[in-house]
């Protein structure tokens, strides 16, 4: 976490991983890897701090909160933040290119298939639960 004065308003996991780029540490952009709790937002980035020997891979940034730090100050100077004309491509550009997925502007709506020998209007009902059955008293 870090001050509310010095963070970024919705950083992506792109922006993420050119500071990465930048200040030359070992990353993964997982591009498909989403959060359960805001599951229409993807991607999220490995980052490998430390070498084989336990040493800082880059002296400036030793430690996680020094990274996150760092990603706080140089998002704000990225192209993508600072000239309105610059393409970035989107998650749903992505998702549309390698995967041929689906249009995230308007979800799919999605029904339960209909059964063999059930109507139309059988198929689109829910089912009934049953009560508990037992003891009353």
């Amino acid at each position: 976490k870090v001050p509310a004065e010095m963070a970024v308003k919705d950083p992506t996991a792109q922006e993420i991983a050119q500071v990465c780029r930048h200040l030359q540490l070992k990353h993964e952009l997982e591009q498909l890897k989403r959060h359960p709790r805001d599951c229409w937002t993807f991607g999220r980035v490995r980052v490998d701090l430390f070498d084989a020997d336990g040493k800082p891979r880059n002296p400036e940034v030793p430690t996680r909160k020094a990274l996150l730090r760092a990603i706080c100050k140089v998002i704000p100077t990225l192209k993508s933040r600072t000239d309105p004309n610059h393409q970035v491509v989107t998650q749903e550009m992505f998702l549309q290119q390698k995967l041929g997925l689906l249009n995230m502007s308007a979800p799919a709506v999605f029904a339960p298939a209909p059964q063999p020998g059930m109507g139309a209007a059988e198929a689109a009902a829910p089912s009934k639960k049953k009560g508990k059955k037992g003891r009353k008293g």
